[in-house]
Formats: structure tokens, C-alpha cells, sequence
């Protein structure tokens, strides 16, 4: 494999190695993982498919359930269609308008959320 790197990292990682923290590049690398994934609570890859947390939202997950939009106290509503979704109905329509947008390998939510906050 080959990894390019900014020459500022490239130096980091020299001055470990020749500090004698650490015996190679590659040690430097794996224990940083290890720190990244202590720190984080992060897992190891499996292998599996990732479960989406709109996999959970499944209409069956949500087909005894009544929206209450206050409509019989008067209030407005939220949408001047025919009739307001069921419950299962917005989950349909949250899954059929999010198909195709997915995380690149390796990215979690998590990581969005942490980048958001930088």
C-alpha cells in the first residue's frame, strides 16, 4: 500500500521514530489507531454491512401509531395535502428519499458530528 502524506507529517513521524518512542512509521500508525479507537469507543471493521439508522425505521416499527398534529384543538396544519401521513406512510417516504445518499467507507455519523464541531 502506499500512503501519501503532507511533508509536516511526514516529519512528525520521523521525529517519533528517531526519538525512540516508537521502533517504525508503522508502529506509529498502529498504536495511533489503537489510541483513536480507545478514545472513541470506535470498533474495528468487521466486515458487515453497516446498519443505517433508517434500516430501524421500518413501517411495521411504527403502524399502531397516531400522529396527534393538534389538528382537533384548532391548530394549523402542517400541510394542506389531502391528509396527513401515517406514521408508517413518512417513514416510506423518509426511506425512498434518502436512497443513494450514503457515507463514504469508513465515515461514521459519528465523525460528521465531530468534524461539525471543529
Amino acid at each position: 500500500m502506499t500512503i501519501d502524506i503532507k511533508p509536516e507529517t511526514q516529519k512528525l513521524l520521523d521525529e517519533e521514530v528517531q526519538s525512540g518512542h516508537f521502533h517504525s512509521v508503522d508502529e506509529v500508525i498502529v498504536e495511533s489507531v489503537h489510541a483513536w479507537r480507545e478514545r472513541f469507543g470506535a470498533q474495528p471493521p468487521t466486515g458487515k454491512p453497516r446498519k443505517e439508522l433508517v434500516d430501524a425505521l421500518t413501517p411495521a416499527a411504527f403502524a399502531s401509531i397516531e400522529l396527534d398534529l393538534g389538528h382537533d384543538r384548532g391548530a394549523a396544519p402542517l400541510s394542506y395535502g389531502p391528509r396527513p401521513k401515517t406514521a408508517a406512510e413518512a417513514v416510506a417516504h423518509i426511506r425512498e428519499s434518502r436512497k443513494g445518499n450514503l457515507l463514504p467507507s469508513g465515515v461514521t455519523i459519528g465523525d460528521l458530528i465531530n468534524e461539525g464541531r471543529a
